[in-house]
């Protein structure tokens, strides 16, 4: 008996999408034969374990994603200073594959472990690096475009523009693949520091390097380079899986360091590759984005809101228009009688002040609409996946606070030829109303 995996996910990919193996045996044939495909952690414990009788072609086909996705979840680095590694949006899985089957059609049933001996199903497919991202069906892709994200030079974790504004005390943070997950120089995101230049007009006030060091929990390295004469070491093949999908917090709100300069004017935020299979180590920007103080509308702070993207990590962005409320007051009352019956003086006084109708219970639904400012096609395509995002929040002062989106509808606009700028109104809820009374 003998198990074949004929297909398989590639990997980092996106847990909500189709993660489909393909499977045949030679004993297909044999009574009462079922594939049996178990779901294991890094750990390999068994999460999940499915069976499935071969299709007419003999074929075992198994869509894994929407098991792996319950066992996904968020990191709550939003206030985190320089690195964080993830270790709820990104997780290693194990898929293995086995068969059951019988010596006749009544007989008893045995699993196998994808050769003729008894046992759990070991046959495994590769190793599964997930992350919390979503991928739509109409893009031509089973699953995430991973090499996308191992070339090129504008590799981080978000849709965001590339040049956009933020206030004083604004959170802020950005993710990105870190290490080796394929051997090979086309499959590495060394990220070994990030850079963070903070300037006034073009005068330089901070020109700031932050090592991705095991002092910082993002280790283990494997060898070490000289580079300038400063120590740059690769990401290990044994890394563990948090350390492989990196966020790191630069907004004024994370770093102290905007406190000291207090007249910026812009940054820059700049994260760094080493590619260790070159014949000298060479070093590239593999994202660079840069961030306008935004001084407008100063007396009015603004709302921030934070929302989990397509790639499972965090993104921000500033309403800086119209806001306004509107509270739903629902009460429950019961009306008494005007004469004191219970009296317990002897006497029914008059009393101007007795209250008839009674409320005992008040509850409030309060609903909030924001506007955004003029939006661009490309703000507005990234700013929508606020509207779909299952995770959002808002920054009050220095509070992250858990809100629902209320819209139902999104207007997309289409055509840039005649839809040039437009604004989003944003209705949300907060997450935990105001109590009852």
């Amino acid at each position: 008996m003998s198990i074949t995996i004929n297909q398989q996910p590639y990997f980092p990919t996106a847990a909500n999408s189709d993660l489909l193996y393909v499977v045949t045996s030679n004993s297909s044939s044999l009574p009462q034969y079922q594939f049996v495909c178990d779901i294991q952690s890094q750990a390999g414990t068994i999460l999940s374990r499915l069976k499935q009788q071969p299709n007419p072609s003999g074929y075992g086909v198994f869509d894994v994603g929407q098991i792996i996705e319950d066992y996904l979840s968020y990191d709550p680095m939003w206030k985190s200073a320089g690195f964080y590694p993830a270790t709820e949006s990104m997780k290693q899985f194990k898929v293995a594959f086995g068969e059951e089957l019988g010596t006749s059609p009544s007989s008893s049933i045995a699993i196998y472990n994808g050769s003729n001996v008894l046992g759990a199903p070991a046959k495994s497919g590769s190793i599964l690096y997930m992350f919390n991202g979503v991928v739509n069906p109409n893009d031509g892709h089973w699953n995430f475009n991973t090499s996308s994200y191992f070339s090129g030079t504008q590799r981080a974790l978000t849709n965001m523009p590339h040049t956009q504004s933020i206030r004083v005390g604004e959170y802020a943070t950005i993710g990105a693949f870190n290490g080796h997950f394929l051997s090979g120089s086309s499959s590495y995101n060394d990220l070994y520091k990030i850079s963070v230049y903070i300037r006034s007009g073009n005068t330089p006030l901070y020109n700031g390097e932050y090592g991705n060091t095991t002092s910082v929990n993002c280790g283990p390295r494997s060898f070490a380079q000289y580079t300038g004469g400063t120590l740059y070491t690769t990401i290990s093949g044994s890394t563990t899986t948090p350390m492989r999908y990196l966020n790191f917090g630069y907004g004024p709100g994370n770093l102290s360091t905007f406190a000291s300069f207090p007249t910026w004017d812009n940054f820059s935020v700049i994260g760094w590759t080493l590619d260790p299979d070159a014949e000298t180590l060479t070093s590239q920007s593999i994202f660079d984005y840069r961030f306008e103080r935004d001084t407008e509308c100063t007396p009015y702070d603004g709302l921030r809101f934070i929302w989990l993207n397509e790639y499972g990590t965090w993104d921000y962005y500033t309403f800086t228009k119209a806001d306004s409320k509107n509270t739903q007051v629902s009460r429950t009352s019961y009306t008494q009688p005007y004469v004191p019956y219970s009296t317990t003086e002897g006497a029914a006084r008059y009393n101007i002040s007795r209250r008839g109708a009674t409320t005992y219970n008040t509850q409030y639904d309060d609903t909030m609409t924001v506007q955004s400012d003029w939006l661009t096609q490309e703000f507005a395509d990234w700013v929508r996946e606020l509207l779909e995002s299952p995770e959002v929040y808002i920054q009050e002062g220095t509070k992250i606070i858990p809100v629902t989106i209320q819209n139902s509808t999104i207007d997309w606009k289409r055509n840039p030829a005649s839809q040039k700028m437009f604004t989003y109104n944003i209705t949300y809820k907060y997450a935990n109303q105001r109590r009852a009374r």
